[in-house]
């Protein structure tokens, strides 16, 4: 488990950077797609860099990653076990 920290991971190029989202920002952007968080796609408590980031259970991680076509694409997950 410690091997994963033993340089940081967020420097690699292909790596896309994670933001985990508070209250207000996980409210709103479920009113925005009008849905409930059980609806929005997953991510495993056991994520590399969710281990970095120190995401919780039921928290939403917004994902921005580098698109050839699309500049920044950015997705949102749900953190669970």
């Amino acid at each position: 488990h410690l091997n994963n920290f033993l340089f940081d991971i967020t420097e690699h190029c292909l790596c896309p950077k994670y933001r985990i989202l508070n209250e207000e920002e996980r409210d709103a952007l479920l009113k925005k797609y009008n849905t409930i968080d059980k609806h929005l796609p997953n991510i495993k408590l056991t994520d590399a860099l969710g281990s970095f980031y120190g995401i919780k259970l039921n928290e939403i991680v917004e994902i921005a990653d580098n698109s050839p076509t699309s500049g920044i694409y950015t997705s949102y997950r749900l953190c669970v076990s």
